[in-house]
């Protein structure tokens, strides 16, 4: 399954060239408000603040029809620690497909977007065990300038597990803004 959705994803980069005009936007930004569960058969483990963290992230989005965009990317997530527990670090790498709704008003278009893929859960030293991803889902708003320049902020969360057994969710506010090119 894991495999399927990122080679899905991966496919959408490479073939949505040949659907017309294509936006390629790399994107910067911060993650902050934090939070990390650890959970087990349903009872929480651990819930823990997370420092603020950083984000690269690069879509590649089709206009599929007027007012709408759909696309895919990528992203990654800077390792970051936690108040408590400094020497534990923590990211993901979220690969996920992406639908933005635009409402073009000029110099400004305002949209809103969803995204919905698969996330590898990283690390560092301090957890023990096998590191498993799992589910990411973002979802959000923004707005394009010019065509060029585009600011998003987001609700996000990644799932991954421990071993197989610990299941972890990571939810946090994104906050990015980058460069739109449009082929």
């Amino acid at each position: 399954m894991k495999r399927s959705l990122i080679l899905v994803c991966l496919l959408c980069f490479l073939g949505i060239g040949a659907f017309g005009q294509t936006n390629v936007t790399v994107k910067g930004g911060i993650q902050m408000l934090g939070n990390y569960n650890q959970s087990s058969g349903g009872t929480t483990m651990g819930d823990f603040d997370v420092d603020m963290g950083f984000v690269i992230a690069l879509e590649v989005a089709y206009a599929a029809m007027e007012f709408i965009e759909v696309g895919a990317g990528v992203e990654y997530q800077i390792q970051r620690s936690f108040p408590d527990s400094p020497d534990a670090t923590i990211g993901f790498i979220p690969v996920y497909a992406l639908i933005r709704a635009k409402v073009p008003l000029g110099l400004l278009s305002p949209f809103a977007v969803g995204k919905a893929g698969y996330n590898i859960f990283t690390g560092n030293d301090y957890f023990t065990g096998n590191l498993g991803g799992g589910f990411y889902w973002s979802v959000g708003a923004g707005v394009t300038v010019m065509d060029i320049l585009i600011i998003e902020v987001a609700y996000s969360t990644n799932y991954g597990d421990i071993d197989g057994v610990i299941d972890v969710t990571y939810t946090h506010i994104d906050i990015s803004a980058g460069i739109s090119y449009t082929f």
